[in-house]
């Protein structure tokens, strides 16, 4: 059916899916302009409550979420400067070996706590075969460096960038929160004008025909 006159389109298609939805046929005689407006200044309105109550939900879990990667800068920054340090000590080939190591074990210790989400059961822990080959060439000092000093340093370079991807996610949401509520905001104004609009032309086209009625008796007057 065609959009009721003098309303968004969007309101004239909202409420015929919500006629719809309920199995009826929307009809002109059914639901005059009026009700539909109100209907969808209703629906906005409520709408961009929701939205800022989300927001302000969101605000709190944002909190959390930055105090976590607080933490997680400060926990870094230890690790890193004794891992930079060590690593600045050693030469290239002996660097990129121990590095390599603690990646693999990383991505090992990943796939295990993947597989243990998913299966809701503890995986063994068994050594990443590059992990383990690396190792093997390094004297146990080395090794030692590795498992203790640039393995950790990874680790917590890890996590930090988890805790600032959960922080981006959060702050993501919030804006797209603010955004559903300027919308529907704008929306539910925007139709609140379309009913001030018919109010005036119904108050206008009233004084005319008033108008007219009263011209009518006085020029149809009754003479002697």
């Amino acid at each position: 059916m065609a959009a009721p006159r003098g309303l968004p389109i969007s309101a004239a298609t909202l409420m015929e899916g919500v006629y719809r939805a309920a199995g009826l046929e929307m009809r002109s005689s059914e639901l005059d302009q009026k009700k539909l407006g109100y209907f969808l200044v209703d629906i906005r309105s409520r709408g961009a409550v929701a939205a800022q109550q989300r927001y302000l939900a969101l605000q709190g879990e944002y909190a959390f979420a930055y105090d976590q990667y607080l933490k997680a800068q400060a926990a870094l920054q230890p690790h890193q400067e004794a891992a930079e340090k060590l690593l600045g000590q050693v030469d290239d080939q002996l660097r990129r070996a121990m590095e390599q190591a603690a990646k693999y074990r990383l991505e090992n210790e990943r796939k295990k706590f993947q597989r243990a989400q998913e299966q809701d059961e503890f995986v063994a822990s068994t050594a990443h075969p590059k992990y383990f080959a690396i190792m093997q060439g390094l004297n146990e000092t080395h090794r030692q460096w590795v498992d203790k000093i640039i393995y950790p340093f990874y680790l917590m370079k890890s996590q930090l960038e988890e805790s600032e991807n959960a922080l981006w996610v959060k702050h993501s949401a919030m804006a797209t929160a603010q955004q559903v509520n300027a919308l529907w905001t704008y929306e539910g104004q925007a139709v609140q004008m379309q009913l001030e609009m018919i109010k005036d032309e119904a108050d206008h086209e009233a004084l005319r025909v008033g108008s007219s009625d009263r011209e009518t008796i006085v020029g149809g007057g009754v003479t002697d």
